[in-house]
């Protein structure tokens, strides 16, 4: 864990950082049309994330209301497994444990592909869902968590807010992971005062312009078409292709990966503050992040790899990922003519361009047309 504020004890990175979770913390149950039975994994993205950077030696809290049922029972066993601190995993008053099942099949191409449930296959009822930690039942776990180097929250509420409050007060940093956007005002807050902001390209779009201050890095997902980021000041996005995959076996869990990936690498490179942390540093942490993902692929599950004697490879993985020259070979800029070109269809742009321009944006049209025929 990271020193507060005002102590007297020398700023040097501490060997084991903490990171805090709250959020979507499950238990997976994962099926394969290639083989029979159930694989059953502490999941959901905080479980996911928190569980992964435990198993790199990071002190991981999750923070949730995980009842006291079998469901809950497998969840908090599999997340000791890798060594996580279980202290604020069932906050009062507890609710029944989020369960959600993972299918995966191949097309008539024999390519794998999965679905999520959230209904029993025997019974069809819907499993339990997400439910927030009431803001009434943070204060133990904001006493505990404060002093986080990290805080990940991938669902927004009041108790959320509450947490972002105390860690950013003293100086950690705020990751925001939204699966949509949401109109609220623990969503607004976070999407403001989050270092870190990132989502899939399948869930949301774009976030709309922000003059946040305290924002350093927007990340957006595209799955096969890889990553895009763009830093603090900047409106033009950088692409990163995916890390090539020897096998797709499942999918499903690459985002945790990366963002895993991305918090132990930027960690290790950062000496003082990652409010200094430039493009470069970026471009590496989020480069382990695709190879560790990119490894995962292979195996069945969200965290799959980390269950078989192959784990050992991630720290192999983690060493090279370090050590990798500064140039990423799959980086390119977004081209600084896209928003003149984009800018000549838009009503909004300059009213004195409109009248000027819509003739020449018309005969596009028409000879493209033309071409066509």
């Amino acid at each position: 864990m990271r020193t507060r504020k005002g102590s007297k004890e020398p700023k040097t990175m501490p060997p084991n950082p903490g990171i805090a979770g709250i959020g979507l913390i499950a238990l997976d149950m994962v099926w394969s049309s290639d083989r029979s039975g159930l694989e059953l994994f502490a999941g959901g993205t905080c479980g996911n994330v928190l569980a992964i950077l435990a198993f790199l030696g990071w002190k991981a809290m999750p923070i949730g209301r995980i009842g006291e049922d079998i469901a809950g029972e497998l969840v908090k066993d599999d997340l000791a497994r890798w060594g996580a601190d279980l202290s604020c995993i069932s906050l009062k008053p507890t609710a029944k444990t989020p369960v959600i099942v993972e299918k995966i099949r191949r097309d008539r191409n024999g390519i794998p592909f999965h679905t999520f449930s959230f209904h029993c296959p025997s019974c069809s009822r819907r499993f339990p869902g997400f439910q927030a930690v009431p803001a009434c039942s943070i204060e133990v776990a904001i006493e505990m968590a404060g002093a986080a180097d990290v805080l990940f929250i991938d669902r927004a509420s009041k108790s959320s807010v509450l947490l972002a409050e105390a860690v950013s007060k003293a100086g950690g940093m705020i990751v925001f992971e939204p699966a949509s956007i949401v109109q609220s005002r623990s969503s607004a807050y976070l999407l403001e005062t989050a270092n870190v902001v990132k989502y899939s390209h399948d869930r949301i779009d774009e976030l709309p312009q922000s003059d946040s201050k305290t924002r350093f890095l927007e990340i957006q997902t595209l799955g096969r078409g890889g990553l895009r980021f763009k830093t603090r000041g900047t409106r033009n996005w950088q692409h990163m292709q995916a890390e090539p995959v020897e096998q797709i076996v499942d999918a499903a869990g690459s985002g945790d990966w990366l963002t895993a990936g991305f918090l132990y690498a930027l960690h290790r490179r950062q000496t003082n503050s990652h409010k200094k942390l430039g493009v470069k540093e970026i471009v590496q942490a989020l480069a382990l992040g695709q190879k560790l993902a990119a490894w995962n692929c292979k195996y069945r599950g969200a965290r799959g790899g980390m269950y078989t004697a192959d784990k050992s490879r991630i720290a192999s993985i983690v060493a090279e990922g370090l050590s990798a020259s500064v140039g990423h070979r799959h980086v390119t800029w977004t081209g600084s003519d896209e928003p003149n070109a984009v800018a000549d269809v838009c009503l909004n742009c300059s009213s004195s361009r409109v009248q000027s321009v819509q003739p020449t944006v018309r005969a596009r049209v028409l000879a493209s047309g033309n071409r066509r025929a």
